[in-house]
């Protein structure tokens, strides 16, 4: 569990978040690196104790969310969150294919050196 996790959700750590805002990207890119990173550290955490390195299903991911407090009774939150996972999944099963590992196996040094790549 990350040390600064807030809601139940898991953060970035603010290495991680220095590490981003210290890359020579541009701000939009820094923006889609946090939301990658991001989504990556939470598909971590649902991932549990799975040892196959893939990315959890749609009902993994829900069970997740509404098992954390207060997102019960937020469905449009829910609704939102979960789309943006799958939007998140198909480009880290893409990163991961490009680097050839299973997706929970990324690092933020592989997040970065993609999108510095595609500079």
């Amino acid at each position: 569990m990350q040390a600064n996790e807030k809601h139940g959700l898991n953060e970035l750590t603010l290495d991680e978040i220095q590490r981003i805002e210290g890359t020579d990207l541009s701000a939009m890119e820094k923006h889609y690196l946090r939301v990658l990173a991001y989504s990556l550290v939470s598909f971590k955490s649902m991932s549990g104790e799975s040892k196959d390195g893939s990315i959890p299903n749609e009902e993994m991911r829900l069970k997740w969310l509404l098992s954390k407090e207060g997102y019960q009774n937020d469905e449009p939150f829910v609704s939102a969150f979960l789309n943006q996972l799958i939007t998140a999944a198909n480009q880290l099963e893409h990163l991961a294919d490009y680097y050839e590992i299973p997706p929970l196996q990324l690092t933020l040094d592989h997040l970065i050196g993609f999108i510095q790549k595609g500079k």
